[in-house]
Protein backbone atom coordinates (compact mmCIF):
# COMPACT_ATOMS: atom_id res chain seq x y z
CA UNK A 1 0.00 0.00 0.00
CA UNK A 2 1.25 3.46 -0.85
CA UNK A 3 1.80 5.86 2.01
CA UNK A 4 0.30 8.61 -0.12
CA UNK A 5 -3.25 9.66 0.64
CA UNK A 6 -6.06 11.21 -1.31
CA UNK A 7 -6.70 14.08 1.07
CA UNK A 8 -10.15 14.74 -0.39
CA UNK A 9 -11.40 11.43 0.98
CA UNK A 10 -8.62 10.41 3.40
CA UNK A 11 -8.28 7.12 1.54
CA UNK A 12 -4.90 5.64 0.69
CA UNK A 13 -3.82 5.77 -2.93
CA UNK A 14 -3.10 2.19 -3.92
CA UNK A 15 -1.67 2.92 -7.38
CA UNK A 16 1.92 1.70 -7.63
CA UNK A 17 4.64 2.56 -10.16
CA UNK A 18 4.14 -0.91 -11.71
CA UNK A 19 0.46 -0.09 -12.25
CA UNK A 20 1.39 3.08 -14.11
CA UNK A 21 3.91 1.17 -16.25
CA UNK A 22 1.22 -1.40 -17.12
CA UNK A 23 -1.15 1.43 -18.08
CA UNK A 24 1.50 3.02 -20.32
CA UNK A 25 2.06 -0.29 -22.10
CA UNK A 26 -1.69 -0.77 -22.57
CA UNK A 27 -2.01 2.83 -23.80
CA UNK A 28 0.56 2.09 -26.53
CA UNK A 29 -1.49 -0.91 -27.65
CA UNK A 30 -4.68 1.20 -27.65
CA UNK A 31 -2.96 3.96 -29.60
CA UNK A 32 -1.89 1.53 -32.33
CA UNK A 33 -5.22 -0.30 -32.53
CA UNK A 34 -7.46 2.75 -32.36
CA UNK A 35 -5.19 5.01 -34.45
CA UNK A 36 -5.09 7.77 -31.88
CA UNK A 37 -2.72 9.30 -29.37
CA UNK A 38 -3.23 8.63 -25.70
CA UNK A 39 -2.94 11.32 -23.04
CA UNK A 40 -2.58 10.29 -19.39
CA UNK A 41 -5.04 12.12 -17.16
CA UNK A 42 -4.05 13.48 -13.76
CA UNK A 43 -4.11 11.31 -10.66
CA UNK A 44 -7.58 10.78 -9.17
CA UNK A 45 -9.30 11.69 -12.44
CA UNK A 46 -12.44 9.70 -13.19
CA UNK A 47 -10.63 7.83 -15.97
CA UNK A 48 -7.01 6.97 -16.79
CA UNK A 49 -6.50 8.28 -20.34
CA UNK A 50 -8.01 10.42 -23.05
CA UNK A 51 -7.82 9.09 -26.62
CA UNK A 52 -7.05 11.99 -28.96
CA UNK A 53 -7.60 12.49 -32.67
CA UNK A 54 -6.65 15.81 -34.27
CA UNK A 55 -5.93 17.03 -30.72
CA UNK A 56 -9.59 16.58 -29.76
CA UNK A 57 -10.76 14.08 -27.13
CA UNK A 58 -12.38 11.23 -29.05
CA UNK A 59 -12.90 9.03 -25.97
CA UNK A 60 -11.97 8.54 -22.35
CA UNK A 61 -10.46 5.22 -21.30
CA UNK A 62 -10.41 3.37 -17.99
CA UNK A 63 -7.57 0.81 -18.03
CA UNK A 64 -7.18 -2.32 -15.98
CA UNK A 65 -4.51 -5.03 -16.01
CA UNK A 66 -5.52 -8.35 -14.45
CA UNK A 67 -3.48 -11.38 -13.40
CA UNK A 68 -6.02 -13.96 -14.56
CA UNK A 69 -7.27 -15.17 -17.97
CA UNK A 70 -10.37 -13.49 -19.40
CA UNK A 71 -12.52 -16.59 -19.03
CA UNK A 72 -11.72 -17.24 -15.36
CA UNK A 73 -14.90 -15.39 -14.35
CA UNK A 74 -18.13 -14.97 -16.35
CA UNK A 75 -18.10 -11.21 -15.78
CA UNK A 76 -15.81 -8.29 -15.08
CA UNK A 77 -16.40 -6.44 -11.80
CA UNK A 78 -16.10 -2.66 -11.59
CA UNK A 79 -17.38 0.01 -9.24
CA UNK A 80 -20.77 1.34 -10.31
CA UNK A 81 -19.40 4.86 -9.78
CA UNK A 82 -17.24 4.33 -12.90
CA UNK A 83 -20.31 3.45 -14.96
CA UNK A 84 -22.31 6.37 -13.58
CA UNK A 85 -19.45 8.78 -14.36
CA UNK A 86 -19.10 7.28 -17.86
CA UNK A 87 -22.81 7.78 -18.52
CA UNK A 88 -22.65 11.38 -17.24
CA UNK A 89 -19.69 12.19 -19.49
CA UNK A 90 -21.37 10.63 -22.51
CA UNK A 91 -24.67 12.39 -21.85
CA UNK A 92 -23.07 15.78 -21.24
CA UNK A 93 -20.36 15.74 -23.91
CA UNK A 94 -21.27 12.94 -26.34
CA UNK A 95 -17.80 11.48 -25.75
CA UNK A 96 -17.65 7.70 -25.30
CA UNK A 97 -15.91 6.06 -22.37
CA UNK A 98 -14.24 2.70 -22.84
CA UNK A 99 -13.06 0.11 -20.34
CA UNK A 100 -9.88 -1.52 -21.68
CA UNK A 101 -8.75 -4.65 -19.86
CA UNK A 102 -5.57 -6.68 -20.32
CA UNK A 103 -5.93 -10.19 -18.97
CA UNK A 104 -3.08 -12.70 -18.99
CA UNK A 105 -4.32 -14.20 -22.27
CA UNK A 106 -6.09 -11.38 -24.11
CA UNK A 107 -7.04 -7.72 -24.30
CA UNK A 108 -10.62 -6.54 -24.62
CA UNK A 109 -12.68 -3.39 -24.41
CA UNK A 110 -16.28 -2.38 -23.93
CA UNK A 111 -18.22 0.89 -24.03
CA UNK A 112 -18.49 1.63 -20.33
CA UNK A 113 -21.21 4.24 -20.85
CA UNK A 114 -23.62 1.67 -22.29
CA UNK A 115 -22.84 -1.70 -20.72
CA UNK A 116 -25.60 -4.04 -19.65
CA UNK A 117 -24.55 -5.10 -16.17
CA UNK A 118 -26.00 -6.53 -13.01
CA UNK A 119 -25.35 -4.78 -9.70
CA UNK A 120 -24.43 -6.33 -6.38
CA UNK A 121 -22.35 -5.51 -3.33
CA UNK A 122 -18.77 -6.63 -3.73
CA UNK A 123 -15.20 -5.51 -4.16
CA UNK A 124 -11.68 -6.29 -3.06
CA UNK A 125 -11.02 -8.04 0.20
CA UNK A 126 -7.25 -8.57 -0.13
CA UNK A 127 -6.36 -5.06 1.15
CA UNK A 128 -8.58 -5.37 4.25
CA UNK A 129 -9.97 -1.90 3.51
CA UNK A 130 -13.70 -1.86 4.34
CA UNK A 131 -14.20 1.02 1.89
CA UNK A 132 -13.32 -1.38 -0.95
CA UNK A 133 -16.69 -3.11 -0.45
CA UNK A 134 -19.33 -1.18 -2.39
CA UNK A 135 -21.99 -1.51 -5.09
CA UNK A 136 -20.29 -3.05 -8.13
CA UNK A 137 -21.37 -3.78 -11.69
CA UNK A 138 -20.78 -7.20 -13.20
CA UNK A 139 -20.21 -6.82 -16.93
CA UNK A 140 -20.50 -10.12 -18.84
CA UNK A 141 -17.24 -10.97 -20.59
CA UNK A 142 -19.18 -11.44 -23.84
CA UNK A 143 -19.78 -7.67 -23.89
CA UNK A 144 -16.05 -7.14 -24.50
CA UNK A 145 -14.60 -6.86 -27.99
CA UNK A 146 -11.37 -8.87 -27.92
CA UNK A 147 -8.42 -7.63 -29.87
CA UNK A 148 -6.91 -10.17 -32.20
CA UNK A 149 -3.60 -11.56 -30.97
CA UNK A 150 -1.62 -9.76 -33.67
CA UNK A 151 -3.38 -6.51 -32.72
CA UNK A 152 -2.66 -6.90 -29.02
CA UNK A 153 1.08 -7.49 -29.41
Amino acid sequence: MSNMYNYQTNRPIYERPMDLANERSLAQIASTNWRCSMSKLKAKSSFDYAALRDQKVAAFVEMKVRTNPANKYPSYMISITKIIKAQQVFQALDIPVFLLVKWTDSIGFTALHKVNATVQIGGRKDRKDPQDIEPVALIPINQFVMLKESQAA
